[in-house]
């Protein structure tokens, strides 16, 4: 093998890297079938959310949480389940009585 040789084979193929290069892809490909199609959210006993809010609420919310030696999360719960007893819904089940 010559130098001119080993540098070819150590050389990276060059790749189509432009839009042509998902219409060109072969179609008879078996296609993958997305995992999130079968991927549930909230599965565990416990599940998680994120809220946003400006900075001036976040301050507000966490003074009144704290005064009332509550969390956030408990306080926004409480908050939930007040307004689904306006709807005449029934409350959050398992809130501890926070008056």
């Amino acid at each position: 093998m010559d130098q001119e040789t080993v540098r070819e084979s150590l050389m990276p193929k060059p790749k189509n890297t432009g839009l042509a290069s998902f219409t060109d892809a072969p179609q008879d490909e078996d296609e993958k079938p997305s995992l999130s199609r079968y991927r549930k959210k909230a599965k565990g006993e416990w599940v998680h959310i994120q809220m946003r809010m400006t900075h001036a609420q976040w301050v507000l919310a966490t003074q009144f949480a704290d005064s009332e030696g509550i969390s956030m999360s408990l306080l926004g719960l409480i908050g939930i389940s007040r307004l689904r007893q306006e709807k005449g819904l029934p409350p959050l089940p398992d809130l501890p009585n926070v008056d």
